[in-house]
């Protein structure tokens, strides 16, 4: 919902031929597993003529008429002996795709999916009776963790200026990874003084070629 409206407006609509979903629930946690037959996301926030309306789709060069995706989530209990030391680990595998990434849609669909995971009511806000119980249950207060890794095979990538702009940035590669990793600076966890936890982001393109688009022109 934009600022000042009173109705809805569709964010994206979502597209496959088929699912497959598998759960499973552990004493570390939670563990859910999807594979989706040619996904397809369209961003409804642009017009029905955008050159960006797809955000995930099929490869434009035909050689693509079957793709499939694979989401795994691991959700992880931080009581649990056996946590790793993040909450999340979401690993994405795909082939035979073209992305178009327009950032202010991605901080968009970002908002939306993180709204689902509600903060925890403050200690405070609870009766005095289970104020102490609580914060023996919760232990010392930690940042939120997650780790993620994408593994793309020959996608095609488009990045636009912006949602309406003629020039963009086009990627052609035999593989595209992305992933972060999770380290602790000055001590070893939230409960050392001064720690600090870096997330860092590494992203590798092997064999890519990359060209300048301008109103349809290379």
């Amino acid at each position: 919902q934009a600022s000042g409206e009173a109705t809805l407006r569709p964010l994206f609509d979502c597209d496959m031929d088929d699912l497959q979903l598998e759960m499973a629930a552990k004493s570390s946690g939670l563990e859910l597993s999807t594979s989706l037959g040619n996904l397809r996301v369209v961003d409804r926030t642009v017009p029905l003529d955008s050159p960006y309306r797809y955000f995930f789709d099929l490869k434009s060069d035909g050689t693509a008429d079957k793709s499939r995706t694979h989401v795994d989530v691991y959700m992880y209990n931080h009581l649990s002996p056996k946590f790793p030391g993040f909450e999340y680990d979401i690993r994405v595998k795909c082939d035979d795709v073209k992305v178009t990434v327009v950032f202010a849609f991605i901080k968009k669909v970002l908002g939306f999916f993180t709204m689902f995971l509600p903060p925890p009511i403050p200690v405070s806000a609870l009766p005095e009776a289970e104020r102490q119980a609580e914060v023996l249950r919760r232990g010392e207060p930690r940042p939120f963790t997650m780790v993620y890794s994408c593994d793309m095979k020959r996608p095609e990538l488009i990045v636009p200026r912006n949602s309406a702009s003629s020039q963009a940035l086009l990627l052609d590669a035999a593989q595209l990874l992305i992933a972060n990793s999770l380290d602790w600076t000055v001590g070893k966890s939230h409960r050392d003084l001064g720690s600090v936890l870096l997330d860092t982001t590494k992203l590798s393109f092997i064999d890519c070629s990359a060209s300048i688009r301008n109103q349809g022109n290379h």
